[in-house]
């Protein structure tokens, strides 16, 4: 398995962008990597599915941060209540709610 750095290079040359934004992301993402590494047991497709997927969402953020440093007024638009948070099950969406 590939080491966060890598994964992060290969999503920067895959877009040409390069600011991930707030680096709080990071050591949930080396722990992951460890983990995958050191309990999941893959084999080599499981390990190169898994680093396409997770290269394929450094890069969705380096787009997202991207699209909201082009479109600052975003931060101007209302959220009226109410909020319906949609998600799958352990995703966060129940911790997104409080």
């Amino acid at each position: 398995m590939s080491t966060a750095a890598e994964m992060m290079d290969d999503a920067t040359a895959q877009t040409g962008l390069t600011d991930f934004g707030d680096g709080s992301f990071r050591e949930g993402l080396e722990i992951l990597l460890a983990s995958l590494q050191d309990e999941a047991r893959l084999h080599e497709h499981g390990q190169a599915f898994l680093r396409q997927r997770i290269v394929g969402y450094l890069s969705q953020r380096l787009q997202v941060e991207d699209w909201y440093r082009r479109h600052p007024e975003i931060d101007e638009v209302p959220i009226r209540s109410p909020l319906i948070g949609l998600g799958l099950p352990r995703t966060g969406s129940t911790a997104l709610s409080m």
